[in-house]
């Protein structure tokens, strides 16, 4: 597949970070949001295990990446300088298998509200998963894509490019 060369960012623009950053956030308030249904102490669980996540994936990703120090497209890059040594940047994939727990930010809450549209039926809670999954499995690809891969300088190597361009 041929791809159409886009100058690469050192350091992305504020914009991008705080738009990548808010799209985030509201999935992480959806999720809270479908979570609740099973009471207030699953929405927090939830919004911690998304912050632990988060500083997981600084741990196991971005010390790893290009933009370890530098703005990347979620900011993440200069917090992780600040919590972590940096790590080599040839060992970038080969840590990939450790963002698997990642993937529960969205798979939980689609789970959890598939549960409670049995348990406790409403249009309402079909309305916020529908929306939860269009923008976790339709929009965030394009998302992730246009505000941080196809600017990226990490991008030859990451397995998450080749699978969300």
């Amino acid at each position: 597949m041929t791809r159409k060369k886009t100058k690469r960012y050192e350091n992305y623009p504020r914009s991008s970070v705080l738009l990548r950053n808010a799209f985030e956030i509201l999935l992480y308030a959806f999720g809270a949001i479908i979570l609740a249904g099973f009471g207030t102490w699953a929405a927090i669980a939830y919004l911690a295990y998304c912050a632990a996540m988060t500083v997981w994936t600084m741990r196991f990703r971005c010390k790893y990446c290009y933009y370890y120090g530098k703005t990347c497209p979620m900011g993440m890059g200069r917090i992780a300088s600040r919590l972590f040594k940096p790590g080599d940047n040839e060992d970038f994939c080969r840590y990939v298998k450790f963002i698997a727990p990642v993937f529960l930010i969205w798979l939980l809450p689609i789970l959890g509200g598939v549960v409670l549209i049995f348990v406790r039926f409403s249009v309402m809670r079909i309305v916020i998963l529908a929306l939860f999954v269009i923008a976790r499995f339709a929009l965030s690809g394009k998302v992730v894509v246009q505000l941080g891969c196809v600017r990226c300088k990490q991008q030859d190597d990451c397995p998450a490019y080749q699978t969300e361009s």
